[in-house]
């Protein structure tokens, strides 16, 4: 090592410092970690959505399908005869009576954002009577996930709130209008 200091020698040595590669071995570890970090939150937030959901529906993507029925109670609803029954008398459907003829079979359902885009919509199903209450179920299977609340409105009535986890509940959403 004739005339050379030992920092020179290890600067000449071609080293993996001297090359500038342990930078990029850092820039790589790191890198990896944050991976690491994300795909562990991906799993961890996917083991807390509930039955129907996915990880990815709580990060905002893609959709996820959501059930509801509107409910009339005797006197808001007309039962309607089913001409093949028998006897004749054998109520099968119903629909709104009264203030609430506007409930039946074909009226629109959306679902929109918070500032009132409709992010989905679909239409009540024929009403059918169960325990003297009129039920018209709809079901919306393309519902935007991400959005954390939503207004789900029937028709032209005033919409009703409910948060992206209460509408993931298997036995669906209620309603009864007021």
């Amino acid at each position: 090592m004739s005339g050379v200091t030992p920092s020179e020698s290890c600067d000449r040595s071609g080293s993996v410092a001297a090359r500038g590669l342990r930078p990029v071995r850092i820039i790589v570890a790191v890198t990896l970690v944050i991976a690491l970090a994300v795909v562990g939150g991906v799993l961890w937030v996917g083991a807390q959505t509930p039955a129907g959901g996915s990880a990815w529906n709580v990060l905002g993507f893609g959709s996820f399908r959501t059930v509801g029925a509107v409910m009339l109670n005797p006197g808001e609803y007309t039962p309607a005869l089913d001409p093949l029954a028998e006897p004749a008398s054998d109520v099968r459907e119903c629909a709104g009576d009264g203030e609430f003829t506007d409930l039946h079979a074909g009226t629109r359902v959306a679902v929109l954002d918070r500032v009132g885009v409709v992010l989905a919509s679909a239409e009540l199903g024929p009403g059918a009577l169960e325990s003297e209450t009129c039920m018209l179920f709809f079901e919306l299977p393309t519902v935007p996930a991400g959005h954390g609340l939503y207004n789900i409105q029937i028709g032209e009535r005033p919409p009703y709130q409910y948060t992206e986890v209460s509408m993931h509940r298997p036995k669906g959403i209620g309603f009864a209008p007021d």
